[in-house]
């Protein structure tokens, strides 16, 4: 299964010294399923926070 990988930098994720990545899958799946956005600080690389679906769960149980 492939995927794809693009940056998708907002201006104001840029001023704060972050940069913005969307994962997709490819083919058919990229459809059906939706994206993750990571974003990560320049400074130091870390990765400060995604949205999209994923397999983690808050203390309530949800996914978010």
């Amino acid at each position: 299964m492939n995927f794809s990988v693009r940056r998708v930098d907002k201006d104001e994720a840029a001023r704060a010294g972050a940069a913005v990545f969307r994962l997709q899958l490819g083919s058919w799946f990229g459809f059906m399923l939706p994206h993750v956005d990571v974003r990560y600080s320049l400074d130091d690389r870390r990765l400060l926070d995604y949205r999209g679906a994923s397999n983690l769960s808050n203390a309530r149980g949800d996914n978010p």
